[in-house]
């Protein structure tokens, strides 16, 4: 192996051994040398003169190899347990650059990992940023729904208390209903009674008022009436007497009749055997009007038809 490769390789195993701790396969003093031999080793003289010195143990008393290069750079790499009875420098040397290639594998793997482990904090951080913004949300949610479960339930005791209301004006509807319907059966009843009270009262007044009404009359006949009268219960004489007129003084009677313009008769029973008179010698004009009222003589007779 080239001293060059050696002093890299043994770099980047002191970088990687401050990242992490490889497993132990062996013992390698960090005998480097001061800085200023580490400046020297990368000057083309001291690249020129490095000439690791090698010196090989017994592989049966133990199974390592320790090498020291002219600028003071020690390697003391214990050998696997597979290696010869008598293991060379270029066995040696070829164990050391395997070894020294793990650690840098090592070391790339732990700069992945190092990558791998920001990136999972970074988005851990964006995921708690996350949550902290939709915790706040929810919170936002939270007091909004508080809120609204406030005026839902002041909207409720709202609809209660009018219900409450709404049942108690209900009952005092119903309790005017019943007062009323009460005063109805009540005026109802007294109703029918002064019905009952009226049809009697108006029955009596008109059987008492019936002898009093005028009822209607028809002719009956004109009679000669010279020797004597056709009806003999009442007779009175008016200079303004008219048919309605003698109607009205006879009622209650059965016949009526006018006479000579002037008179009026009235009885119930027609006398016997008199003599018919023709229309013509019975239209003397009554003194009240232009009706006929019999003749001199001659008596017109009425009947009343009840």
């Amino acid at each position: 192996m080239k001293t060059s490769q050696i002093l890299f390789l043994s770099t980047l195993y002191a970088s990687a051994h401050s990242y992490m701790a490889p497993k132990d396969v062996g013992s390698m003093p960090r005998n480097l040398g001061t800085p200023e031999s580490m400046s020297r080793s990368h000057t083309p003289d001291s690249m020129d003169s490095a000439r690791p010195s090698m010196e090989c143990v017994d592989s049966t008393a133990k199974p390592s190899c320790d090498c020291t290069c002219t600028n003071g750079i020690r390697f003391n790499q214990t050998l696997s347990t597979d290696a010869p009875e008598s293991p060379s420098c270029s066995t040696c040397e070829a164990e050391k650059e395997q070894y020294l290639v793990q650690l840098a594998i090592n070391a790339g793997l732990a700069t992945a990992r190092e990558q791998q482990l920001k990136t999972d904090f970074e988005n851990a951080a964006a995921r708690e940023t996350q949550l902290k913004t939709d915790l706040d949300a929810a919170a936002l949610r939270e007091q909004q729904l508080q809120i609204d479960f406030a005026t839902a339930s002041a909207h409720e005791q709202s609809l209660e208390t009018d219900l409450e209301h709404a049942l108690s004006r209900e009952q005092q509807l119903k309790s005017h209903l019943d007062s009323a319907s009460t005063r109805e059966q009540h005026l109802t009843a007294s109703l029918e009674s002064k019905e009952e009270a009226h049809l009697a009262t108006q029955r009596d007044l008109e059987a008492q008022l019936k002898p009093f009404k005028s009822p209607t009359f028809s002719i009956q006949k004109c009679y000669f009436t010279t020797t004597k009268r056709a009806l003999t219960d009442f007779y009175i004489k008016d200079t303004e007497m008219t048919a309605y007129k003698c109607k009205h003084i006879c009622r209650g009677s059965r016949f009526f009749g006018l006479s000579d313009g002037t008179s009026c008769y009235c009885g119930d029973v027609l006398s016997e055997e008199l003599v018919e008179a023709g229309d013509a010698v019975c239209r003397v004009k009554c003194g009240g009007d232009g009706y006929a009222c019999g003749g001199v003589g001659v008596t017109r007779v009425f009947r009343y038809e009840y």
